[in-house]
């Protein structure tokens, strides 16, 4: 990042690095900061993969249908509204454990499948499959998304072709990924 600011004279705006953790994060900035100063570091978009698609959809999300003020489910919160579709769809929790059902989502959203995508060869993932799309039906309706939604709508912006997802294209020169061998297809 130094070098592409100091030797290259890359503006600093147009330069992103995402990493894992909020602490790795952390420290990238401050090292930056200490190589080109304190006010060409303020303008490198630092940050995790999901603080970085939850800054882009808050400004670019609409084109995706994510409204700015969209509310980020944590775990309970995905749990409890798992909970919930088990109930609305007459399905046992004992034998759809909530847990397992979120499992399941999320390793589909990290490979970017919604329900339509999703393979459903047996009566269990077609149960699964009945729940996910339910689930993502009431993120929907609740102006919500869950932590894997903020990669996964991230990415549909950017594949899309609306004029937010062609500025959103266009705004960085270069994308810094620390620990690239560790993403998941998502990222």
């Amino acid at each position: 990042i130094a070098n592409l600011i100091l030797q290259e004279h890359v503006p600093a705006y147009r330069i992103r690095a995402v990493t894992f953790t909020n602490k790795a994060a952390g420290e990238l900035r401050a090292r930056v900061e200490q190589l080109v100063g304190a006010e060409l570091a303020r303008e490198v978009w630092v940050g995790t993969f999901h603080a970085t698609c939850a800054r882009i959809l808050r400004r670019w999300g609409k084109a995706v249908g994510v409204p700015p003020s969209f509310v980020i489910y944590d775990t309970q919160d995905q749990r409890s509204l798992v909970n919930r579709v088990l109930k609305e769809l007459g399905l046992d929790d004992k034998r759809y454990p909530p847990r397992a059902i979120l499992g399941r989502i999320g390793k589909e959203k990290q490979e970017l499948r919604g329900p339509p995508e999703m393979s459903a060869d047996s009566y269990d993932d077609q149960a699964v499959k009945r729940v996910f799309t339910r689930y993502e039906e009431h993120l929907l309706a609740a102006g919500a998304v869950d932590f894997d939604d903020l990669i996964v709508k991230a990415v549909g912006l950017l594949r899309d072709d609306s004029v937010d997802a062609r500025t959103l294209r266009r705004r960085f020169d270069y994308v810094l990924v620390d620990e690239f061998q560790d993403t998941n297809v998502a990222q």
